[in-house]
C-alpha cells in the first residue's frame, strides 16, 4: 500500500454536542473536537472530529447542539492503552465543517436522498 493513497470523508450529521475551544500549551494553536451523529435510515452513528486553527475558532463561534453540518476531512486511528487493555477509535481530523439547511433544520427538514427510485 502507498503512502498517497486517498483518505478522504464526507460526512453529515447533527451536532451532539457543545463544542469547546481550546488552545495547545506550546504554540497556542486553536483546537475543538466536534461530535456529530449521523442517522440512515434509522441507524445511528455518532462521529467525533477535530478541528484546527481558524477553523475551530469557526466551529466554536457558528455550530452548536442541533445545527445540522457537514464535515470534510481525513480519517486518522487514535490507539492507548487503559488498564492494560488496548483500546482504539477512529476519528476525523476536519479539513471543512459546513451549515446543512438553516439554522433551525432538523434532520428531517434535510433532503438526504433517500427517496431517489434509482
Amino acid at each position: 500500500m502507498s503512502e498517497n493513497e486517498l483518505n478522504k470523508i464526507e460526512i453529515a450529521g447533527t451536532v451532539e454536542e457543545e463544542p469547546t475551544l481550546r488552545y495547545t500549551t506550546n504554540k497556542h494553536v486553536a483546537v475543538t473536537s466536534l461530535r456529530i451523529c449521523n442517522t440512515h435510515r434509522k441507524q445511528r452513528c455518532w462521529i467525533s472530529a477535530t478541528c484546527w486553527g481558524s477553523l475551530a475558532e469557526e466551529v466554536c463561534a457558528e455550530f452548536h447542539v442541533g445545527r445540522m453540518v457537514v464535515i470534510t476531512g481525513r480519517l486518522v486511528t487514535e490507539s492507548w492503552e487503559d488498564g492494560g487493555i488496548k483500546k482504539s477509535v477512529i476519528k476525523i481530523i476536519a479539513d471543512e465543517v459546513e451549515a446543512l439547511g438553516s439554522e433551525g433544520d432538523t434532520p428531517g427538514d434535510v433532503d438526504d436522498g433517500d427517496d431517489i427510485p434509482f
